[in-house]
């Protein structure tokens, strides 16, 4: 078990916090992704469990760079960032960074030209998002929730460096009035492969393939 502070993947090149503060390396293809958490604030993590793990670095090979100092994944040159080494592990990194309440983790699984529809019950209306400020507010209102969210992706299509996901959530929370929250969608997602091989979030729809949005049948098109 490999236990840490702070935690985040990245390929050679992006590192959590900076070179100093880089304390293991791992590579990724050692791990099971289905055991990577994002870390609590102030509590110490399990991040990956596996026999094969090795603290090393495989040139070119995707690694996970942990921070003994803090929680904040950072890019080499101070921009936030936290792609996931395949599209359809997007939501599922994005569902685990809400269960730990860490919004610096949310908002850096998106693209810094992304854009998000807001939900409703969530934001109190459905604008549109966009850039890494609007970005940081929207995942702040979900983590405000104090929520756990349970996601499973239906199905993934990769074109180049885009992929399209279809998604259903689920998010259970407390609101502001300290009353149970239940917040269930459909969503898309256009993905960005970025250019160290990780995928983040370009365009989010949480409910976007929602069945209120389907006709019995479309008009006659002339």
């Amino acid at each position: 078990m490999v236990d840490a502070e702070g935690s985040g993947a990245a390929r050679q090149g992006a590192f959590i916090g900076d070179r100093e503060n880089v304390s293991k390396v791992i590579p990724i293809q050692a791990l099971d992704h289905r055991e990577l958490r994002f870390p609590t604030k102030g509590r110490r993590c399990a991040i990956a469990q596996n026999r094969m793990a090795k603290e090393q670095i495989a040139p070119g090979s995707l690694s996970i760079y942990i921070n003994a100092t803090n929680n904040v994944p950072l890019r080499s040159r101070g921009e936030s960032i936290m792609g996931a080494p395949s599209p359809e592990l997007c939501n599922l990194w994005l569902a685990r960074a809400f269960n730990s309440h860490n919004v610096a983790a949310a908002a850096a699984m998106y693209h810094s030209d992304a854009s998000i529809v807001q939900v409703d019950d969530v934001h109190g209306g459905t604008r549109i998002a966009r850039g890494a400020d609007a970005i940081r507010e929207t995942m702040a209102a979900y983590v405000g929730l104090r929520p756990h969210m349970d996601v499973v992706t239906h199905h993934t299509t990769i074109a180049g460096d885009f992929a399209m996901t279809r998604s259903q959530w689920l998010i259970k929370g407390v609101g502001q009035d300290g009353k149970p929250v239940q917040v269930h969608h459909h969503g898309m997602e256009v993905h960005r492969k970025l250019p160290d091989g990780t995928w983040v979030f370009f365009i989010d729809h949480p409910f976007g393939a929602d069945a209120s949005w389907s006709v019995d049948a479309p008009d006659h098109t002339e």
